[in-house]
């Protein structure tokens, strides 16, 4: 392993052209880069990352504001001709100074063969200047048809020359503002090159006169330059149906169909003819009922068929639509009027405003009035409304309606083909699996929301919020507004809700200073309310108290799950506890009210005294007193000194750690906490005899990023035969990490680890050791390590993890149970049976 593992670390080398990857159909649109909002040019940006013409930075944005070097837009345009793939140079060579070895050579040299650039003129080429709108545009031009020498777009007078025909053959378009002489950014470069892709090619007729001179003309195609590089037309017209759902009907298309009422037959594209066509491509939700362009390729068979057709990339939306979506009470006329948009009705002949329900009719009855007045009655708060005006012409061509219900679960099966039934207050159908939309994320006798779409049921888990309402707002007799914890929430006055639990609107008077669960629907508004669930409770273990008087309030200082220790005001309000009623190592419910005071409630001891009691890392077992009781995942251990704080009388040191994984072994003083359901919540434990055990130790091979609170590191954990990337190592607790260092660890409830050093006998189990040395022999099972002239066996398993660190590789080989040799240079974490648990090869001793 040793001498493949230094193959592995000989350095290698790469280049990458930033943002310059050509990708390929799937690509994201404008919208999902993380500069978005600076993206002047939407639809540019859009099709040329479709079309594989520039792509996104590594960082995620498209670095819009950002310019681009000439070597790179050499690069694009050559991709341009290409029909955005990148295409195949070999060894093309320059004769610019400044040009030869560089990455984009070859790209300039087809460009220099191609007329498309000439240089500076005195034998260089500039690549790594930043490119200008003039320069970019020639380049273009060229790239378009046009003939450099012919229009004049070279010599001395080519700047000149060059803008007055980029003008006229439309590549500014959309850049009135910019300084052609100026760098060009990746925006701008985008609107030059979505220009230049829909301008017509341009070619000319030579002839020789009687004088013998050359004479052109100029023939400009009725062919785009997108039509001509990329055999692609632009598909323009408005989603009605896709595999989400279609307008109208309860069922959607089959998955990647798209339906797209074609709108520019009469507009330059002659392959498809207006009205309703099916292409392949894959939509959602998000382009229902939108304007949108989509790049194809007809069929070389059927060029008018759309089934047939090849999409480039995804449907792009257009700017033309304007989007209005409202959750408030307001009526939909009322939504239209203050967002100047027009309502429509359907006539003989003219075609309206389309209404839908979830999607699909809203009525029973005909007619488009009948379709408003049914989606009328539904709306209300938190019911979202959704006014589309695709053609930017001031009329909402569509109103989608939707709301999801809150429903219980009552059938839940896996066997054969799998079902659900869903009850609201109103319905229980009952559904297939392959019929239901996060079907596998819920069971039975959960709340979920719910809704029909396309002929599928989608279920969903609810946010909810366990609190105390504090305040409340009417309107109309209905509630509309609740603040829980000092938080305040609007109310969904319309939706269905199942008749376990209380509808929100009618939540209130009644219920002041009462806890309760509040479910909450997708856009955060509560749908409903409920009794509190256990499982929603927090808990705090209180390390002392003090009464007050007069002037001061009751006090406790508690330690949270999150491992802080905080005194708080107490709030012993309603029925929750008062200072008497609150001991000093007892732990309880919490939570925290809008003032920042703490309220405590009653969690059940299982043994009501500490008892002797011991635990072990990793069992889930803790026994206390002589009984075994089961922790999980998610029980709190609370690990407190038994020593008080002189003035205070609170425990001074708290440690809490989340889960059996990551409690040290220990014995002690214990208690063990559960609530109302026999569910084991916490343990703590008092004076225990911690110790983290050997095999909770890892090996440090790099560290990243940091911030005040944590490093990122690279890691590899005793018992795994594979490195651990991107663990979170607390700076706040324990030792200073250092790279290529063995340490002992625990996990906190922030799931970050905390270090200790091998040595450290206060917190680590005895016998623990660390050695280094040379190895001499390997047997099955054991090895002899010469440590300063003196040679010792120890025990090795199939447990034991062997870590090539030999020069420093950036990421290391790791085994488990075999991996070292003689003569090798090792590091050893050795357990109290001297046992190894893990080896570290640093180097390997001379002479070998």
């Amino acid at each position: 392993m040793r001498n493949l593992k230094r193959a592995l670390s000989m350095a290698l080398a790469s280049v990458m052209v930033l943002g310059l990857t050509v990708v390929g159909a799937g690509a994201a649109g404008y919208q999902d880069f993380t500069d978005a909002d600076e993206i002047q040019h939407t639809e540019a940006v859009s099709m040329i990352t479709e079309l594989g013409i520039l792509a996104g930075l590594p960082d995620g944005s498209f670095g819009a504001t950002q310019n681009i070097d000439r070597a790179s837009f050499a690069r694009l345009v050559c991709v341009v001709l290409n029909g955005g793939k990148e295409p195949i140079l070999g060894n093309l060579t320059t004769d610019f100074t400044d040009t030869q070895g560089n990455w984009a050579e070859a790209y300039i040299a087809f460009c220099v063969n191609r007329g498309i650039i000439a240089g500076r003129g005195d034998g260089t080429f500039g690549p790594s200047d930043n490119v200008t709108g003039s320069e970019a545009a020639k380049m273009l031009l060229v790239a378009l048809g046009y003939n450099a020498e012919y229009e004049g777009i070279g010599g001395s007078t080519w700047e000149i020359t060059t803008n007055s025909l980029a003008n006229l053959a439309g590549l500014y378009e959309g850049l009135e503002t910019i300084n052609p002489s100026e760098p060009l950014t990746r925006d701008n470069a985008a609107q030059m090159i979505y220009n230049v892709l829909n301008a017509n090619v341009v070619s000319y007729n030579w002839t020789f006169n009687t004088n013998g001179n050359t004479v052109a003309v100029q023939d400009k195609s009725d062919e785009t330059l997108l039509e001509n590089a990329f055999g692609v037309v632009i598909v323009e017209g408005v989603v009605t149906a896709n595999e989400f759902a279609s307008l109208g009907t309860n069922s959607s298309m089959d998955e990647g169909e798209t339906r797209i009422v074609v709108t520019n037959h009469d507009d330059g594209q002659t392959n498809y003819t207006n009205g309703a066509q099916t292409f392949q491509v894959s939509t959602g939700e998000d382009v229902l009922g939108r304007s949108v362009a989509l790049y194809v390729q007809p069929s070389t068979t059927a060029s008018s068929s759309a089934s047939r057709a090849t999409v480039l990339g995804n449907v792009v939306v257009s700017s033309d639509n304007t989007v209005v979506t409202d959750l408030s009470s307001d009526s939909i006329a009322e939504v239209a009027e203050d967002n100047d948009l027009s309502l429509v009705e359907t006539t003989e002949n003219v075609t309206g405003t389309t209404y839908t329900f979830n999607y699909d009719d809203p009525s029973s009855d005909s007619g488009a009035s009948a379709d408003k007045d049914a989606v009328d009655a539904i709306v209300g708060q938190g019911v979202e409304k959704t006014l589309i005006d695709n053609d930017d012409d001031g009329v909402a061509e569509y109103v989608f309606v939707n709301r999801f219900d809150l429903g219980k679960v009552t059938r839940y099966s896996t066997d054969g083909d799998g079902a659900i039934v869903v009850r609201t207050n109103s319905s229980s159908d009952e559904y297939e699996r392959a019929d239901v939309i996060g079907f596998d994320d819920v069971t039975r006798n959960d709340y979920v929301l719910t809704a029909e779409i396309g002929g599928k049921l989608y279920v969903e888990l609810p946010e909810t919020v366990t609190g105390t309402l504090e305040l409340y707002r009417t309107s109309d007799g209905q509630t509309t507004r609740l603040t829980v914890d000092g938080t305040e929430y609007y109310v969904s006055t319309e939706a269905l809700v199942h008749s376990d639990l209380e509808e929100a609107d009618s939540y209130g008077s009644d219920n002041l200073d009462s806890e309760a669960t509040f479910y909450l629907d997708r856009n955060g508004y509560i749908i409903a309310v409920g009794d509190v669930e256990e499982s929603a409770y927090s808990y705090a273990y209180v390390v002392g108290k003090a009464t007050g008087n007069d002037l001061d309030a009751d006090r406790v200082r508690v330690t949270l799950p999150d491992g802080t220790t905080t005194t708080y005001d107490l709030d012993d309000s309603g029925s929750y506890l008062d200072i008497g009623a609150v001991t000093k190592g007892s732990v309880y419910r919490y939570s925290i009210n809008s003032d920042g005071e703490i309220r405590l409630s009653t969690a059940y001891p299982i043994n009501v005294e500490l008892a002797a009691g011991e635990f072990e890392n990793g069992r889930a077992g803790v026994t206390v007193d002589g009984e075994t009781y089961y922790t999980t995942a998610n029980t709190l251990f609370f690990y407190s000194d038994d020593e008080a704080d002189a003035e205070t009388g609170a425990y001074s040191d708290v440690d809490v750690y989340t889960g059996y994984n990551n409690a040290p072994t220990t014995e002690g003083q214990m208690q063990v906490w559960r609530d109302s359901s026999n569910r084991i919540v916490a343990v703590t434990v008092v004076g225990g005899t911690g110790k983290i055990a050997a095999d909770d130790s890892l090996f440090i091979y790099h560290l990243g990023n940091r911030n005040n609170d944590y490093v990122i590191a690279d890691v590899v954990l005793a018992g795994s035969d594979e490195v651990t990337e991107g663990v979170r190592v607390t700076l706040d607790e324990g030792v200073t990490p250092a790279e290529d260092e063995l340490y002992m660890y625990t996990v906190n409830s922030d799931g970050e680890y905390v270090l200790t050093a091998t040595n450290d006998e206060d917190v680590t189990e005895e016998g623990i050791s660390v050695v280094e040395g040379t190895v001499v022999d390997v047997y099955s099972g054991s090895f002899t390590l010469m440590v300063e002239d003196e040679s010792t066996e120890y025990g090795m398993s199939s447990d034991t993890v062997v870590v090539d660190d030999v020069d420093d590789p950036s990421t290391p080989a790791v085994e488990v149970g075999s991996g070292f040799s003689e003569d090798d240079i090792v590091t050893v974490l050795l357990n109290d049976d001297n046992d190894a648990v893990m080896v570290i090869i640093t180097g390997v001793a001379q002479g070998e």
